[in-house]
């Protein structure tokens, strides 16, 4: 999404990137920067590739130089590149550092919610809590129809097991209206994750009637919960012959037949 004219290898990078190509598009990046191609957009593809390799300190150092050879001429690349920062520092759990560089993006734009969640998941594990809520808050009230960050709200509280701060997050993106098969298929999301498998079952339905393959998944996972194993496989069967074999269906599988005691079954 950058506006200005950039060379061949940075072009080629973000393509590969898009992809899933992270090997490559680094070697392009790289190229791109050995060329003299926009500095600033090669460390940028740089850092991208670095994060989806899981390579965190490369990926912030990458940003880090982004941001240096970026110019006052270019204030909308450097705040996505400032969140690209914030994220490889809370990954690496740098959370004083992800704090500071939020402080930076907050101060331009005080209502972006992923760096009020980052700023905020990152109070959390340094045991701020209050700070960390206004900032979950903040976030939900930017951003109040995106289930993603109410899951990964309540994702942040379940690993210090205060899931019962987390359910008010989840209760609160149960109030997000929508009739397409994704909300559907959210709001399956939620009651699975408040435990609450009856009404998980009946919000996918809708999404595993209209075979969207993210609910047929997650269908089985409750199915699983609910140790109804023979509709579990059913399922993830219906999965596999509908969209090919996956990885995730055959071990959805060897779960049902592992909950249901034929071990044989589920090493095969």
């Amino acid at each position: 999404a950058m506006g200005e004219a950039t060379g061949d290898n940075t072009v080629a990078g973000n393509q590969a990137l898009s992809e899933g190509s992270y090997e490559e598009a680094l070697s392009l990046f790289q190229e791109a920067q050995a060329q003299g191609e926009t500095a600033v957009l090669a460390l940028r593809g740089e850092g991208l590739a670095c994060m989806g390799l899981g390579r965190y300190e490369e990926a912030e150092q990458a940003f880090q130089e982004a941001l240096d050879a970026a110019d006052d001429k270019m204030p909308e690349n450097t705040k996505d590149i400032r969140l690209y920062l914030a994220t490889a520092q809370y990954r690496q759990d740098k959370y004083e550092d992800a704090i500071s560089t939020c402080d930076d993006i907050l101060e331009e734009e005080t209502s972006d919610a992923d760096a009020r969640f980052i700023r905020g998941a990152s109070s959390l594990f340094l045991g701020n809590e209050s700070d960390a809520k206004r900032d979950f808050d903040a976030a939900a009230a930017a951003a109040p129809e995106d289930y993603d960050l109410f899951l990964n709200i309540y994702e942040c509280y379940a690993q210090i097991s205060q899931s019962a701060v987390g359910d008010e997050y989840l209760e609160q993106a149960l109030t997000i209206q929508g009739e397409d098969a994704e909300h559907y298929y959210n709001r399956g999301r939620i009651y699975y994750y408040l435990e609450n498998y009856t009404e998980a079952e009946n919000q996918l339905l809708v999404p595993v009637d209209e075979k969207y393959e993210p609910a047929m998944y997650l269908m089985g996972q409750v199915y699983l919960a609910q140790g109804d194993y023979a509709r579990g496989a059913g399922i993830y069967q219906q999965i596999q012959s509908e969209f090919g074999e996956s990885a995730a269906c055959y071990n959805g599988l060897a779960q049902c037949s592992l909950a249901e005691g034929d071990y044989d079954m589920a090493f095969s």
